[in-house]
């Protein structure tokens, strides 16, 4: 949406979409969780543990990337998620709405 007054885009560029977002929270999707399922998570009682810093290694090695004057990246990350109460992490189904009712 263009606002005339401050000759911006009030809701996000056109090029660079908003983030979908409820309530503030921002919504993240993956194949992991089935259709109709979510998946809340209360920050505050968990922990993300960093094993080990992240690593960024750029390499035209591969094939016949030097050649074709390629780069292959590979990016690392070891972590892992402690959750600190059971209570904290909670799936639900989020049901069904019947058109017309």
């Amino acid at each position: 949406m263009w606002s005339e007054d401050d000759e911006e885009y009030v809701f996000g560029s056109p090029t660079v979409p908003v983030p979908p977002a409820l309530w503030n929270t921002s919504i993240v999707t993956t194949p992991s969780v089935s259709p109709g399922s979510a998946l809340t998570i209360d920050t505050s009682f968990t922990t993300v543990l960093d094993r080990e810093q992240t690593s960024v290694v750029a390499s035209d090695s591969h094939a016949d990337y030097f050649v074709r004057n390629l780069v292959a990246l590979l990016g690392e990350l070891r972590a892992g998620l402690e959750v600190l109460d059971m209570n904290a992490v909670h799936k639900f189904s989020l049901g069904t709405i019947e058109a017309g009712g």
